[in-house]
């Protein structure tokens, strides 16, 4: 579990602003160790929204894509990730870069699969599993959560099957509110079994009410510390519009 390189940092990432037209948002993560609190990476995200329709009660924009890159402290960036939503927000088409250890590993939909893709220098494997209807991967976890938005603040519980792309397989999450103020709200997310929330901490991420946007993310990430396991970070994001 602990090469879960899909874990669930991400990405999360909130793409809720109410604009008028499709737009460019930047969001910048700064990752820091949960033991140690120093500067681990940092993560700069953009993405391409899409404006709610005029008849759309919804503040929240949809997701098109994101294009993210990791760099380290000193500005070296050493992985990229494209994620294109299409017309399957919660399961969108994934690609992650791993140029530090040469590896390249892909996820998308094909009729009723899920294809996942292994490459390494010269080697490919590839791998199917079937597509369960409460299925989500990698960012798609924001959609979820905006999805249910409501639900979840009216302390309701929702289950999700989470696919780990380095693994090719799935795993059962429950997420639930944990803490409200007037501006911001925490979900916590953990193993929906007993054996598995022994060896995995929770994963807590707070939320700008508002505009639904990921302020901070604590717990396991999807960024590898080496090939045996990944960073625990606190994430910091902010965002920004580019003209």
């Amino acid at each position: 579990m602990a090469g879960m390189k899909y874990s669930l940092t991400i990405l999360l990432l909130l793409t809720a602003f109410p604009l008028s037209a499709t737009t460019i948002i930047e969001a910048i993560g700064k990752a820091y160790d949960l033991k140690s609190g120093q500067p681990v990476y940092i993560e700069t995200h953009t993405i391409q929204i899409n404006k709610p329709t005029k008849n759309n009660k919804l503040i929240v924009a949809m997701p098109l894509s994101d294009q993210v890159t990791y760099s380290s402290p000193d500005g070296k960036v050493f992985a990229t990730k494209t994620v294109d939503y299409g017309t399957t927000p919660l399961t969108p088409k994934v690609v992650f870069n791993n140029l530090k250890f040469n590896q390249r590993e892909s996820v998308f939909i094909q009729s009723n699969n899920v294809v996942i893709l292994h490459e390494e220098d010269s080697q490919r494997q590839q791998h199917q599993l079937p597509l369960k209807s409460d299925l989500v991967i990698d960012a798609g976890f924001d959609t979820f959560i905006r999805k249910h938005w409501a639900s979840l603040l009216a302390n309701k519980t929702h289950r999700f099957e989470f696919l780990s792309i380095s693994e090719t397989s799935t795993y059962t999450f429950k997420v639930k509110k944990s803490y409200e103020d007037t501006n911001t709200v925490t979900f916590t997310m953990t193993l929906d079994s007993f054996i598995g929330g022994l060896f995995i901490d929770p994963i807590i991420i707070t939320y700008e009410k508002k505009e639904h946007k990921l302020l901070t993310y604590q717990g396991l990430t999807n960024i590898p510390k080496d090939k045996d396991s990944n960073f625990s970070a606190k994430i910091i994001y902010t965002y920004k519009e580019k003209p």
